[in-house]
């Protein structure tokens, strides 16, 4: 399996894109380097998701142009890790290569959250 992050270059979950929110809000913080504080959430991201799934490729890519935070792709080979990270039979799936990756990305989505209440990033000051 592999998870593409795309937590790269241009990610920054501290700045709005146009007509939305940011991702994270950083309340009352004077004087911060968001690229920096993007740069430190972005590797404790990645070593939450590659202790997460020890056994697979993580890849962390530039910003995806449409907003996208992660990929997960699946070979034929991984149906069987496939139905073991997700604890459903894969008869039990209507489109295995489909809804196999959305249930991982899910996870993926959710250690982003994780990460930010993890130690081992901080918010870097200018």
């Amino acid at each position: 399996m592999r998870i593409e992050l795309y937590v790269g270059e241009g990610w920054n979950p501290f700045v709005a894109a146009d007509d939305d929110e940011p991702l994270v809000v950083l309340d009352g913080a004077d004087a911060v380097d968001l690229d920096a504080s993007a740069a430190n959430l972005a590797a404790a991201y990645a070593e939450l998701t590659r202790a997460t799934f020890p056994a697979d490729e993580v890849a962390v890519l530039p910003a995806d142009e449409e907003g996208g935070l992660c990929a997960v792709e699946f070979a034929e080979a991984d149906y069987d890790r496939l139905a073991e990270l997700t604890a459903i039979p894969l008869a039990e799936m209507e489109e295995p290569r489909i809804d196999g990756p959305m249930l991982v990305a899910e996870t993926v989505h959710g250690l982003l959250f994780d990460a930010l209440q993890t130690d081992g990033w901080a918010i870097a000051r200018t």
